[in-house]
């Protein structure tokens, strides 16, 4: 078994009041029993949680350790302003007008953290193509939720397009490929000229053939939730498994 990073401790002299304003930056809360005047405050953000801790030592010296920001719905230049205006301060300036380059900045007790562009931002402004992420597939996943959580209640049970499959066969069907492409990252040696053996069958002749259905008594809500389950089981084999390895 290996040791993976639990949290990212930052020594400081108010835990509470640091805390809120990376609270504020990186849009995660604090957690429920952390409180004003509190030694510690927890902050949960994916990948590695931050831990704030008080103590009697004031900062002197410039961090050897520190956070690199990227924004993910705003270019770097407005996050940049965004944070200045949380009461974040300007160190440095090294950005550069093609993407490439960072601001530094200094969160309220002088700690130094970094701006930088986000992937899609600097592949907009160098005109190049961005791999397919794990995080593509949960926005993906979730955009697609979000727009079919509208759907009219009666017409799930209808032709989808021009389709022979209904509207809840396809999104049934659309989890269930999510499903196995995921499965397909999973043995140790994935296979390269065939799926992995899970049963496939249909409900009904000319519906697709599926190993995962959706339990209809839980109505177009549960149906939604085995989508996103079955995204989430995709981009978390995405996310873990490395880039070099190919499957069928």
């Amino acid at each position: 078994m290996t040791s993976h990073v639990r949290h990212i401790t930052v020594g400081c002299a108010d835990a509470y009041t640091l805390g809120t304003f990376w609270s504020q930056v990186l849009d995660a809360p604090l957690a429920d029993d952390d409180f004003p005047g509190d030694p510690e405050a927890l902050l949960e953000t994916p990948g590695a949680a931050i831990l704030f801790v008080q103590g009697p030592d004031a900062k002197t010296v410039r961090n050897r350790v520190h956070l690199d920001i990227q924004p993910q719905d705003r270019t770097r230049d407005e996050e940049v302003e965004r944070l200045l205006a949380l009461g974040a301060t300007l160190v440095e300036d090294h950005r550069k007008a093609n993407g490439r380059g960072w601001a530094v900045l200094a969160d309220p007790e002088g700690n130094e953290f970094c701006v930088e562009c986000s992937a899609a931002e600097r592949a907009a402004l160098t005109g190049t193509r961005l791999p397919v992420t794990a995080d593509d597939v949960t926005t993906a996943v979730r955009l697609a939720v979000d727009t079919l959580a509208g759907a009219p209640a009666d017409r799930w049970d209808t032709p989808a397009g021009t389709l022979e499959w209904t509207c809840w066969e396809t999104v049934e069907h659309l989890g269930d490929d999510l499903f196995a492409y995921a499965v397909q990252l999973g043995p140790r040696t994935p296979p390269l000229d065939r799926e992995v053996p899970y049963r496939w069958t249909a409900d009904r002749q000319g519906a697709p053939a599926n190993s995962v259905f959706a339990d209809r008594a839980a109505g177009p809500a549960g149906l939604l939730a085995t989508l996103e389950a079955s995204g989430a089981l995709l981009a978390s084999m995405a996310r873990t498994t490395p880039p070099e390895v190919r499957s069928y």
